[in-house]
């Protein structure tokens, strides 16, 4: 398409915040849990180290969350309990009852 003074140029998306990246790793992560362990591994662990970084505690919870409910599931329950309890302190901290709710039920699970 040629592009003239009466064709506006499509404007690119805007560039996703640092916030924003560990939301959407975080959410793809959970949604692939159960098809696929290690990209919800991967994601959530992308997402847990630009949320420290970035000092994003509700980011750093969820990615807790997911990496807690892997090592549930990977049998490494002495993992999943040390994560899930430090995304419990963090939904605690926070006022989050789905991160509270999804960590007592996995820490109960173990």
């Amino acid at each position: 398409m040629i592009h003239d003074e009466h064709t506006p140029l499509l404007e690119p998306p805007p560039a996703q915040t640092a916030l924003e990246q560990v939301e959407a790793w975080v959410s793809e992560a959970w949604e692939s849990r159960l098809t696929s362990r290690t990209r919800c591994r991967e994601l959530s662990q992308q997402a847990l180290s630009l949320a420290r970084q970035e000092g994003f505690l509700r980011g750093e919870g969820f990615a807790l969350r997911n990496l807690g409910f892997c090592d549930y599931q990977a049998s490494n329950f002495a993992e999943a309990l040390a994560e899930l309890s430090e995304g419990l302190q963090i939904a605690e901290k926070l006022g989050e009852p789905v991160l509270e709710r999804d960590c007592l039920n996995y820490i109960g699970a173990i």
